[in-house]
């Protein structure tokens, strides 16, 4: 598996056996502006017309999805998956209709517009993930090898109004009956992976919720994995939000290895140096693809403080702000290998 982030993006591909490739979310390769998977794959000989399998969208914010309907569109072979959240007839044909929606070009929602052309031209169609749902095979086999852990239903409920406002730009666009919405990251698309016997679980926005029917909470209660992970993709970012303390007990190894992209907006900025140590301290190994918010660190002394306990006195103008964590484990070995690209680091206690 590949993590590829910088501090804005995020895409994940996995090999999940037999020459099949599973792609979850898409970000652009800072030298190439090409989507960061593609890019790889590419590089190393696999060709993504016929060996993606499945093309996992789990949400619709912008650092998960530039550059995705460009993977759908050459990825020929694969099926897509998309929150249930925008499995409503209504909802999707409202989305498609919004052409002339205002926001820029590359948007979350322009990419998603695209999506949904594309793949109504395919058949069967685009699957609407939820909770408990197999994912690849689908049909699924007699043992899937990727499954949806999330939305809930109650989460896809509440979701469809943070899609249509955030379309329209506008409040109350849709019924009443939708007006709690948990915006994009309540219907976020987490996933488990097993193949070989190994598991892993890529934790996409995931949060917590006030609502126990829904984030973190549903999935402990509904549709915990089967069993043990022995690799993270840490939910939204390492964020406090999205840290869920049974998760990290109950469904993972003694030696689990987190791995997390970072994420900047102005002044804002994950992971922060407590998220960092409060996942050092339920993970074996954590990695990080880069460090957040260079282009602004002198400006921040959050940042400074995280940049000098991640690479000590490294100057900043070395760091290109992007990087790539790759932890490979060949069948029937007890550990994973990983290795490092660009600016990914291994966070030390």
């Amino acid at each position: 598996m590949s993590v590829f982030g910088r501090g804005y993006g995020e895409a994940v591909c996995a090999h999940v056996g037999d020459g099949e490739w599973v792609l979850v979310d898409s970000c652009l390769d800072p030298t190439s502006q090409a989507p960061a998977s593609l890019k790889y794959l590419t590089s190393v000989g696999v060709p993504v017309a016929q060996a993606v399998k499945l093309i996992v969208v789990t949400h619709w914010d912008d650092d998960h999805i530039r550059g995705i309907a460009q993977i759908v569109e050459e990825c020929a072979l694969a099926r897509v998956a998309c929150s249930a959240a925008l499995g409503r007839e209504d909802v999707v044909q409202f989305v498609v209709s919004q052409e002339a929606a205002t926001g820029a070009t590359g948007s979350g929602l322009d990419e998603l517009r695209t999506i949904l052309r594309v793949c109504s031209r395919r058949k069967p169609g685009i699957i609407w993930a939820k909770a408990n749902l197999p994912l690849h095979p689908s049909p699924p086999g007699e043992s899937p090898k990727v499954v949806a852990l999330s939305p809930s239903e109650d989460a896809t409920e509440r979701s469809v109004t943070a899609l249509i406002e955030e379309a329209t730009r506008s409040r109350r666009a849709f019924p009443r009956r939708y007006n709690a919405p948990e915006g994009p990251n309540g219907a976020s698309v987490a996933t488990y992976l097993r193949s070989y016997g190994v598991s892993l679980v890529l934790g996409a926005d995931l949060e917590l919720s006030n609502n126990s029917e829904t984030g973190w909470d549903a999935v402990l209660s509904y549709s915990k994995p089967p069993s043990l992970a022995s690799l993270v993709k840490v939910p939204h970012h390492g964020s406090k939000g999205a840290h869920h303390n049974g998760f990290w007990t109950d469904c993972v190894t003694d030696q689990v290895i987190a791995i997390l992209t970072p994420w900047s907006r102005g002044a804002h900025h994950l992971p922060t140096d407590t998220d960092l140590t409060r996942l050092r301290a339920v993970a074996n190994d954590v990695y990080l693809t880069a460090v957040p918010a260079l282009a602004r660190v002198e400006a921040s002394h959050d940042v400074q403080r995280l940049l000098r306990r991640l690479h000590g006195d490294k100057a900043v103008s070395e760091l290109r702000g992007w990087g790539q964590v790759r932890a490979r484990r060949r069948n029937g070995a007890d550990s994973w290998k990983v290795e490092l690209e660009g600016d990914a680091i291994k966070v030390e206690t």
